[in-house]
């Protein structure tokens, strides 16, 4: 992360070209920019229109809806739902910028190692026997999963509170699974579908304490 942000210049522009380069399809509000990089609205306005005039991003304008409930202060009247519509701003990748590609490649690159954090972060939530990365880590967007995790004594809340600060960390939502050593240990053996969709694209072993990397 360090590295991108001397390359790019700062973090707000780091975390949104993540975002808008790992999720082409999507367009987002300024709110929903916020919301999915976890800094201020008023910095990210900046970059944006640094970003707009580059030409990485483009701007539409969209429509969001909020569903709101409202209760009567009878108790037997039955609660009342409104959609409301409201109109915005949207901010998308531009997917003609000629550099796309490039930068794709480089943050796809920096996020297996983000200053070795992913690793590390892992390797922090228990007894982790093995950790894959693959899909969004190495560009196979076919791939079932991110992350694949095998370990023993580890706190699933504290997993999915790493996992959710590591999404912050790359910009989109990661597909992840946690299994413990002797249930990864019984689907290998049965040569188990989930495995099978991790090992039989492009992958990264960051740790190995089984000795997969030898079996294999």
């Amino acid at each position: 992360m360090k590295t991108l942000i001397r390359l790019f210049g700062d973090e707000a522009k780091t975390k949104l070209l993540r975002l808008f380069l790992f999720n082409p399809e999507a367009n987002y509000t300024i709110g929903e920019l916020a919301k999915n990089t976890d800094m201020r609205e008023s910095v990210l306005k900046k970059t944006v229109y640094e970003l707009k005039i580059i030409g990485i991003i483009s701007q539409r304008l969209v429509v969001r809806e909020k569903t709101i409930v409202t209760k009567s202060k009878k108790a037997k009247s039955a609660a009342k739902t409104k959609i409301l519509k409201a109109k915005g701003v949207g901010y998308f990748l531009n997917r003609k910028f000629p550099y796309i590609s490039i930068l794709t490649d480089l943050m796809a690159a920096a996020n297996l190692r983000i200053d070795d954090k992913l690793t590390n972060e892992i390797a922090s939530i228990g007894k982790i026997k093995l950790a894959i990365a693959s899909g969004i880590f190495v560009r196979e967007p076919d791939t079932r999963l991110d992350l694949l995790i095998v370990g023993d004594e580890v706190n699933e809340n504290s997993l999915a509170r790493h996992i959710d600060i590591l999404e912050k960390e790359i910009g989109r939502e990661l597909r992840y699974s946690f299994l413990t050593t002797a249930d990864y240990n019984y689907r290998a053996g049965m040569s188990d579908r989930l495995i099978r969709d991790v090992l039989d694209y492009k992958y990264i072993v960051l740790i190995d304490k089984i000795g997969f990397s030898f079996k294999k």
